[in-house]
């Protein structure tokens, strides 16, 4: 009960925040907070905050964005949802991650990112990943990729790309493949492009 009405002390501190569940916020650190305009729902979510600001931010889940703790906290205008969704970075800045293990690489910005197991690599800017396990994407900007595993085989500095598929036991299925910085379009079987 003593570390209880210690966090809701130390988070009296902050405007607009709503704070919900089995150790919310527990590793809070003295202020800053910037905690301004936060929801927060869901047992261990973001429990090894230590110093501000996760402004504008909304974080559900179980463990969601737990390790974004690290003493250099900017995370602003992010949403994650989900069970360890986006779990082991520190700098997640207008960003969206949506399901269980999704996750954004450290310093990366403006990527959403939904679906099981997907996730962007460090430097990844920008990007667009929706499907299942798409995991390909490591250095590469304004990628738009879609389909359960889509993607699989690219070169993950790859950047301007429109990858829709699905793959299978890294057999690609065919779908829409096109290269924004060329303008070229391949529809059908996609399975090699370029």
């Amino acid at each position: 009960a003593a570390a209880n009405k210690q966090h809701l002390t130390a988070l009296d501190a902050t405007d607009g925040s709503v704070i919900i569940g089995y150790k919310a916020m527990e590793g809070q650190a003295p202020a800053p907070f910037d905690f301004n305009r936060c929801v927060i729902i869901g047992s261990e979510a973001i429990t090894d905050i230590t110093v501000g600001s996760i402004s504008q931010s909304v974080v559900i889940g179980f463990r969601a964005g737990q390790a974004l703790g690290s003493a250099a906290l900017t995370t602003d205008s992010a949403v994650i949802i989900g069970s360890q969704a986006c779990d082991t970075q520190v700098q997640v800045v207008d960003t969206v991650c949506i399901g269980a293990g999704t996750d954004v690489g450290d310093g990366s910005q403006g990527n959403t990112v939904i679906g099981s197991g997907s996730r962007t690599g460090n430097n990844g800017d920008d990007n667009t990943v929706v499907g299942r396990t798409i995991t390909h994407i490591t250095s590469g900007i304004r990628n738009i990729v879609i389909g359960t595993s889509a993607g699989t085989g690219e070169a993950g500095a790859n950047s301007d790309r429109c990858i829709i598929e699905t793959s299978f036991a890294g057999t690609r299925r065919g779908g829409i493949y096109a290269d924004f910085s060329t303008g070229n379009i391949i529809i059908g079987a996609v399975s090699t492009p370029g």
